[in-house]
Order: structure tokens, then C-alpha cells, then sequence
């Protein structure tokens, strides 16, 4: 069974928040070569947060992490901790294993919590998965809000500023379709698109991907679009009515 080192947020907190890797327990990491360390927690979409309800101020995450991939009956996420090249990088990963465990005093200083992200268009992106395009933006409509239609930078750049601060990287269906055999796409109430921020070689030529999702993209800082197979399963992203 994986061996790992458990680090309890309640008293450590400071220390990784804060990014100062000349502490006791980085050299204990560094001593002890666990294959991971557990630390701060979330579930799929929403932020990490300290033990104390502290979102993050203070990110050291390897390249492409957090991808915020688990399995669909197991979405609790960790960010975990490895000693790489006298660094100590994070990553996500999915909670399982044995511990051990390492503490702070209690007394220790707590680092700051950076601000809740504005929402000023109501955009609900959450850990809910459903089945296809269709699933998703009936989810929208039995909860009284409406799919996400980014028809403007006003709002992307909002969406791009939730998901940078929830550390998201997940892929959620657009407001948008085009028909088999053509390239344009439409929004679901008939306006076209004229804002679209596609990814390198998107959209797909392939008549198979007849929707699209956008996804945050950190090496970026942007939103990016993407097409899509329309049956994919994907998580329920909606915006106030």
C-alpha cells in the first residue's frame, strides 16, 4: 500500500502559505523522502483552502498542476508536496494511502487570507458531473440559471479570475453548437459568436464536435475555447439568470 506523509494544516499552515522553504519541516521532507505530502483540501472546481478556511495566498505547483482530475465517486482533491530539485513542488491528487504526520506549534503566525473573488455575473462552476451538452444545460435550467455565454471580455475575464483564484482547470460546455458539416458556431439563443478566444489549431474540423467549453489557461492567465463531442460528460457550469 502507498506510503505517505501527512502534514497537518491546522498548526503548518503558515509555513507553506507563506512559501518559506527554509523551515524545519522542509529539511524533515527533505530527510525523510516520503513520496508525497498531504496537505491543504478541496472538492473538484471549488478552491483549496488551509485547515483554518484560509484560501491559498501562496502557490508552488508543478507544470500543467493542478489538473484537477478525479475520479467521478471520489472527488475530494489534495494539493500534495514533493522535494524536487531542492524545491518544494505541489500538485493535486486524489486522497488515498497510509500517513505520517508532521506538526507545527500551535502558537505559530497565520498568513493572511487573500480576498473571495468578485462574481458579479453569478457564475456557478461547480463539481457536478452530467452526462452530456444536453444534461448540462437542462442542470442550468432546473436550477433557474442559464448556460455560460461569454459574449464579451467584461465577462471572461470575470470567469478567468474565479478560476484562477479556485486554481480550475476543467474544461465546461459553452452556450454554443454549430451544425454537422459547417464551421460557424452559434450561441443557443441564435446570436453568433464574435468574441471567440480559440486555443491553438481549435476548433476541430472534426463533424463530431459540434460543441464547445472553455477552460482556464494559467501559462496564459486566459480563458480558452476548445471544441467538443456534445456526449462527453462534463461538469455543471452555469450563470445567474
Amino acid at each position: 500500500m502507498l506510503r505517505v506523509t501527512i502534514l497537518l494544516l491546522t498548526f503548518f499552515q503558515p509555513l507553506l502559505a507563506a512559501g518559506d522553504k527554509s523551515m524545519f519541516w522542509t529539511q524533515a521532507v527533505r530527510s525523510d523522502n516520503p513520496p508525497d505530502l498531504y496537505t491543504s483540501k478541496t472538492d473538484v472546481a471549488y478552491p483549496f483552502r488551509w485547515a483554518n478556511g484560509h484560501r491559498l495566498s501562496f502557490r508552488n505547483f508543478a507544470k500543467d498542476r493542478p489538473n484537477n482530475v478525479a475520479p467521478y465517486d471520489e472527488p475530494r482533491l489534495f494539493i500534495a508536496v514533493k522535494y524536487v530539485d531542492d524545491d518544494l513542488v505541489w500538485y493535486d491528487s486524489v486522497y488515498s494511502g497510509e500517513y505520517k504526520y508532521i506538526c507545527q506549534n500551535e502558537g505559530a503566525s497565520t498568513a493572511n487570507a487573500p480576498p473571495e473573488p468578485k462574481n458579479e455575473y453569478g457564475f456557478q462552476l461547480t463539481g457536478e458531473m452530467k452526462n452530456n451538452f444536453d444534461d448540462v444545460m437542462g442542470e442550468c435550467k432546473n436550477n433557474k440559471q442559464k448556460p455560460i455565454k461569454l459574449d464579451s471580455e467584461e465577462k471572461s475575464n470575470a470567469v478567468r479570475d474565479l478560476c484562477k483564484a479556485n486554481d480550475n482547470r476543467i474544461p465546461y460546455y459553452l452556450a454554443m453548437k454549430r451544425e454537422k458539416g459547417k464551421s460557424a458556431y452559434k450561441w443557443l439563443d441564435g446570436d453568433d459568436v464574435k468574441n471567440a478566444n480559440w486555443a491553438p489549431n481549435q476548433p476541430s474540423k472534426d463533424d463530431k464536435e459540434q460543441c464547445a467549453v472553455f477552460y482556464w489557461e494559467p501559462t496564459q492567465n486566459t480563458i480558452l475555447w476548445a471544441s467538443s463531442a456534445c456526449n462527453t460528460a462534463r461538469r455543471v457550469a452555469c450563470q445567474k439568470a
